[in-house]
Order: C-alpha cells, then structure tokens, then sequence
C-alpha cells in the first residue's frame, strides 16, 4: 500500500494544511485496522522527520501520532485520520449561516428563516443582607423568555 509522508507546518484546526513534499513509500497494514485510524508498517531509515501522512488508497490524509522501532529500518506508524483536510474540498462548499465579524463589522447571524436571533440584555444584581452562611448556598440564574 502506498503512503507519502509529510511536514505539516500548520495548527491541526487548520482546514488546509501547508505541508511540505517528502517521501512516496510502500508500506503494509498492520493486521485489521480502519480508515480512521490505521496503523501501517514501512520501511525507511529514519521517517522521525515526518509528521503528517496521507494514504491514496483511503483517500485521507493522517497525522502521525506514534512511531515505533520495529527493527533496523522498519517502522510501526499510528495515524489519526485529519479529516478537515482529507475533505476540504466538501467543507469549503458547505453554506454557512456565521458571518466573519472583524473585518466586516456586520452582526454575527445572517438573517434569514432558518435563524431567528433575539437578544436580551438584562441584569440584577441582588445583595443578600445577611451574606452566605457557612452551610453553602445555592444561586440560581435563570434564561430565558
């Protein structure tokens, strides 16, 4: 099965990564395993440079979350599937409802039918004469219409 390693240099909340090209490898599934998660066997002198993975045949991309020493040369890799990368595409077309606040200074909610915003701003302050007993006390706050 093949595999390419990467540099991720970017956050992991980060939709698209900036990865750097590394290495193309032939590797083996280590016993049953799941798209998720997979652990795969390569060989390669040192792959501890890489951190980022992604499987063509699964169609996803990977952190690599573990590595272990098998042997000379061959190594155990974990990976955790990354799926804000592996479907970027799709999450980039999706309709969103949230507007980008500081840079256009519009309200947070696009209006529309599907949401409804109504805001209520009102406070009291209520002090208790004999303040708190050493018993505890419970405070209840309450929301709503």
């Amino acid at each position: 099965m093949e595999i390419s390693l990467y540099v991720n240099n970017s956050e992991n909340n980060k939709i698209r990564k900036n990865i750097t090209a590394g290495e193309t490898l032939l590797g083996t599934l280590r016993g049953e395993c799941n798209v998720v998660s997979p652990g795969i066997i390569i060989h390669y002198d040192n792959p501890t440079g890489f951190n980022y993975a992604y499987i063509p045949n699964f169609k996803r991309y990977y952190f690599i979350t573990e590595m272990t020493a098998v042997r000379t040369g061959m190594w155990d890799l974990k990976l955790s599937c990354d799926p804000l990368m592996s479907f970027a595409d799709a999450i980039m077309k999706c309709p969103v409802i949230l507007n980008e606040t500081t840079e256009t200074g519009k309200s947070r909610y696009l209006p529309g039918r599907n949401w409804i915003n109504n805001c209520k701003n009102k406070t009291d302050i209520i002090k208790f004469s004999s303040g708190f007993n050493s018993d505890g006390e419970f405070i209840l706050i309450t929301a709503g219409g």
